[in-house]
């Protein structure tokens, strides 16, 4: 449930300007935060795997659980666009892709390899299938719900509008 807040902004005359900033509830930011390190955890303990397609999980669980974690990631960053799921979506895969095309950005060793970039995407995917699942297990079709508080400007403010 984003929050839009609202605050006034005076520029200088006496005209006013609205000034909005959506952030991500206590609850929404706590949930992404648990998915996040879900992520983490898969890559982590990913090595620790022993069963069947062992080699593919180790290859690459890691692209999908990092690809997954960025996604819940980029849902908290405060921005105000309309469809949201699909913005974090593009900017996780957009993240996760460059990384990998630009070999870790010379920050962390990479090896390339065209199958990891399907991973990102699957993880992306996955991420979006979930966070679509949570939405409809809340109840709430759409996935996401509005809730606005209304900041009222202070009384100097008022005084100067009128």
């Amino acid at each position: 449930m984003p929050m839009k807040r609202y605050g006034f902004s005076s520029d200088g005359g006496s005209r006013m300007r609205k000034i909005v900033f959506v952030t991500p509830s206590r609850t929404e930011t706590l949930r992404n935060i648990v998915f996040i390190m879900i992520g983490v955890a898969v890559l982590v303990f990913k090595r620790h795997y022993s069963g069947p397609l062992e080699s593919m999980v180790y290859a690459y669980a890691g692209n999908v659980a990092v690809s997954f974690a960025v996604y819940f990631n980029a849902l908290n960053v405060p921005v105000k666009v309309r469809h949201k799921q699909l913005w974090a979506a593009g900017l996780a895969l957009a993240a996760v892709e460059l990384f990998e095309v630009f070999d870790g950005f010379g920050i962390m060793s990479n090896v390339y390899d065209t199958l990891d970039l399907v991973a990102n995407g699957v993880g992306v995917i996955l991420a979006l299938v979930v966070d679509r699942a949570w939405g409809f297990c809340q109840g709430n079709c759409s996935g996401r719900s509005t809730r606005i508080n209304y900041v009222a400007p202070n009384a100097a403010e008022t005084k100067d509008s009128n």
